[in-house]
């Protein structure tokens, strides 16, 4: 008798996880997560024209000195594209965004 108490406790504990599960997976899909946990941003793309109004720069050590380096980068470090992180060379064309300061690639951010 014991041995069924214990299995049929088995089957209930597991029964319940797999319940438990299925609604923490449930609430992460309402909430936008994809399927690799990346959250999905719907409707907030800009429009070719938006995207023509921000600024882009050619990218030299001057042009990062006039706007001003995000906080972390001092005038001896090595500034990275914060979406590939590949450094940036001469006459490569940037974009910094107005509320983050990081710069970009322009074909990495424009994406």
């Amino acid at each position: 008798m014991e041995i069924i108490i214990s299995v049929f406790l088995l089957f209930v504990g597991i029964a319940i996880s797999v319940i438990i599960h299925i609604c923490i997976v449930g609430m992460a899909f309402s909430r936008g997560f994809g399927a690799e946990g990346v959250p999905i941003i719907k409707g907030t793309r800009l429009t070719l024209q938006d995207l023509k109004k921000m600024p882009c720069f050619e990218y030299s050590k001057h042009s990062v000195a006039e706007k001003g380096t995000p906080a972390a980068a001092t005038d001896t470090a090595i500034l990275d594209c914060a979406v590939c992180f590949d450094s940036f060379k001469l006459g490569d064309y940037c974009r910094s965004l107005p509320n983050c300061h990081y710069y970009f690639h322009v074909q990495c951010v424009d994406i």
